[in-house]
């Protein structure tokens, strides 16, 4: 009869801010898989722009679209050097919180 057994969210289970019309649960379902809050925003952001449905927006996070963006060369259309840049530095302080 003990307490109660919590269970831990998924790594991105905190989203933060409001949930947008044009995008259901599974999206957001996806969305708390992201680990990166800098990439969690991104493809939130990508996904309403672009009209993503939810197998689309799975196939960019399983293809990792926003780490390919941040490496490549070919700039146009993409964020600013400087935007890419924070978004990067914030995906690594990330990746440092989670390592043992």
């Amino acid at each position: 009869m003990g307490g109660v057994k919590v269970i831990p969210h998924p790594a991105g289970g905190e989203l933060t801010g409001s949930f947008h019309p044009d995008l259901g649960w599974s999206h957001y379902r996806a969305l708390m898989r992201v680990e990166s809050e800098a990439a969690r925003q991104f493809y939130e952001s990508e996904a309403v722009r672009c009209h993503w449905n939810k197998r689309q927006l799975e196939r960019q996070i399983n293809t990792l679209l926003f780490e390919r963006l941040l490496k490549s060369r070919d700039r146009q259309g993409l964020p600013s050097k400087e935007e890419l840049r924070k978004l990067l530095q914030e995906w690594q302080e990330e990746a440092e919180k989670d390592k043992p």
